[in-house]
C-alpha cells in the first residue's frame, strides 16, 4: 500500500513503515467504542481539593508564573466562512430560508454587533429605515466592503468597549497581560496561526499592543 514517495514522506516525518502499517490497520478495524459505566462523581472518578490543597497548589501557581514558567498557548484561529456560511449563501444569490432568515438577522440585530458602526459606513447606510439587505451582506462580507468572509474568526470585532474594539485575538492578549505576568511585568502568549493569516495577526498586534501592555501595567512576549 505504501508507495516509495509515501516511504519517503513518512520518513522525513519519523513514522517508520510498521507504524504507518498499524495506524492504517486501526483505521480499517477500529477498537469499538468505550462502555460507559456511570457517571464519575466525586469519590470514584473526581477528586475533592481540601482547603490545605487548593491553597498549596494555587501557591505553586503563583511561584511558576511569577518566575516567568507560564505561558498561554492559543491555537490555529480558524476561518470565519464557516460562521458566516448562511450569509455567504445569501451574498451569492440563494434565497433558501436559512439564507433569507440570516440577512434578516443581521438586519434586524444589526446595532448589537460590535462591527455596527463600521459596517454600517461600508454598507453606506444610515441610521434611519431597514436597510438594503444585499448591500449590508456584501458590505460584511465582500473584499470591497469589511470582508469578514475572508477572514479568520480571531480577527472579526468581538467585543464593543466604551474608546475601542477588541477582537478574540485582543481578549487573548488582554487575558494574558493579567492572567501570567511574571515578577518584572513580562506576560508570555504563543499563537498558531495559519501562514496566509499571519501578517494580518502581525499587524493586530502591533496596532493594539502598546493599548494593552499600557492599561494592564504589563509587557506582552509573543
Amino acid at each position: 500500500m505504501l508507495s516509495p514517495a509515501d516511504l519517503e514522506h513518512l520518513a522525513s516525518r519519523g513514522i517508520s513503515p510498521d507504524e504507518a502499517r498499524r495506524q492504517l490497520a486501526l483505521l480499517r478495524d477500529p477498537p469499538p467504542p468505550a462502555r460507559i459505566l456511570r457517571p464519575a462523581t466525586v469519590g470514584d472518578g473526581i477528586m475533592r481539593l481540601s482547603p490545605e490543597d487548593e491553597s498549596r497548589l494555587l501557591d505553586r501557581f503563583r511561584r511558576a508564573r511569577r518566575d516567568g514558567r507560564l505561558e498561554r498557548f492559543v491555537p490555529a484561529s480558524g476561518a470565519a466562512s464557516r460562521m458566516f456560511q448562511a450569509l455567504e449563501a445569501y451574498r451569492t444569490g440563494s434565497r433558501e430560508p436559512s439564507a433569507l432568515a440570516a440577512a434578516q438577522r443581521l438586519a434586524e440585530h444589526l446595532d448589537q454587533f460590535p462591527f455596527a458602526a463600521d459596517l454600517r459606513r461600508a454598507a453606506g447606510i444610515g441610521d434611519g429605515g431597514p436597510p438594503d439587505l444585499q448591500r449590508l451582506v456584501d458590505a460584511l462580507l465582500g473584499t470591497e466592503g469589511l470582508g469578514y468572509g475572508q477572514m479568520p474568526k480571531g480577527l472579526v470585532p468581538f467585543h464593543r468597549y466604551r474608546d475601542h474594539l477588541r477582537t478574540a485575538f485582543d481578549e487573548h492578549l488582554v487575558a494574558t497581560l493579567e492572567e501570567v505576568p511574571d515578577a518584572h511585568g513580562t506576560a508570555r502568549v504563543h499563537f498558531t496561526v495559519s501562514p496566509e493569516h499571519e501578517q494580518r495577526f502581525r499587524a493586530r498586534l502591533e496596532h493594539h499592543r502598546s493599548l494593552f501592555e499600557h492599561r494592564c501595567d504589563g509587557r506582552l512576549e509573543v
